[in-house]
């Protein structure tokens, strides 16, 4: 079924097939049959459907953006704090 949907590009029905009872990927992940045999299929109909501007998960998924938008900068942030010197009062007062 996978594979002819895959031959004929009818992405809705075979991301339908593949994600059915709410199947995430990390449950695709989780035995050997699955990770073999669904996990190229799955990526496939994701992404052709993300590009297609079909898939609506990117919008509804928006708290991991949210989430890198905060996460990064204080990355960024803690990286430059620990790269400068302790002594260096005027450096961390200009860094805040």
């Amino acid at each position: 079924m996978l594979n002819c949907c895959n031959q004929l590009n009818n992405w809705t029905i075979m991301s339908k097939h593949i994600f059915i009872d709410n199947t995430t990927f990390y449950r695709l992940w989780s035995n050997a049959y699955q990770l073999n045999y669904l996990i190229p299929y799955a990526i496939r109909t994701k992404l052709k459907l993300l590009i297609s501007g079909t898939e609506q998960e990117q919008l509804e998924e928006n708290d991991l953006c949210a989430k890198y938008y905060i996460q990064y900068p204080k990355e960024q942030f803690l990286l430059r704090w620990s790269t400068l010197s302790r002594l260096s009062e005027y450096a961390r007062k200009t860094t805040i």
